[in-house]
């Protein structure tokens, strides 16, 4: 799935335990995301409301979700995230998976496919081993 499209997702959904999310996410500069993202990661509140929009960006994102709950966890081998350009992206698939109660988390594999993005990926990947939770 494209990385950008979990990020606009995102904001849209009603979210329980945050109003923090009127801000566009899409706006935030990466820290905020990556602070915000591993803060949620951390809590054990849910976020996702129950009256969740319907438009068809969102239905396909939480009905790929709900076919890898459904599943066994061995016809899967990762979740590959297309477009990547952050460590946000890797970071917001890990919350949504969590979301879903995923029993055993899929790993999320960036593919950065753009110059700019490429340049950018070794700081991004160090980023994310340097976080104790994407670690453990």
């Amino acid at each position: 799935m494209l990385g950008d499209v979990h990020s606009r997702v995102l904001p849209k959904l009603p979210f329980i335990c945050c109003g923090e999310l009127s801000v566009l996410y899409q706006e935030w500069f990466e820290e905020h995301r990556q602070e915000w993202l591993l803060s949620e990661l951390s809590g054990k509140c849910h976020l996702f409301g129950p009256d969740l929009p319907k438009t068809e960006e969102i239905t396909h994102v939480l009905e790929t979700f709900h076919v890898i709950v459904e599943l066994p966890s061995d016809n899967f081998g990762a979740y590959i995230i297309s477009m990547a350009t952050a460590s946000s992206d890797m970071l917001v698939v890990e919350l949504i998976q969590r979301e879903f109660h995923v029993k055993q988390p899929l790993r999320v594999v960036p593919l950065f496919e753009k110059l700019a993005d490429l340049e950018s990926a070794p700081a991004a990947v160090v980023r994310l081993f340097s976080i104790d939770w994407y670690r453990n």
